[in-house]
């Protein structure tokens, strides 16, 4: 999975590294869903500890492409947003 940056809109300090891929939705050809995992481990991932699932958090990549996800696991691993493709 490849990795970049991303922090959270209108919140640049709150930035993160992240693994993230894009899925296929089968069902609608014309979508595709992102992923994105943020390993707890190489970061502080505290910033996130007051949401629970189905929250909602927008993320801006380095590039500047905004993208809705939603949060669909926390682990003690991991975080990992899902956008609703």
């Amino acid at each position: 999975m490849p990795s970049g940056q991303f922090y959270v809109v209108d919140q640049p300090e709150l930035s993160f590294t992240a693994n993230y891929r894009l899925d296929r939705v089968n069902d609608k050809p014309f979508a595709s869903r992102m992923v994105l995992e943020i390993q707890k481990q190489s970061q502080p991932t505290d910033a996130f500890d007051a949401i629970s699932i189905g929250h909602e958090v927008t993320f801006v990549s380095s590039s500047g492409e905004a993208q809705r996800m939603v949060l669909v696991s926390d682990t003690d691993d991991a975080l990992v947003f899902s956008s609703r493709g």
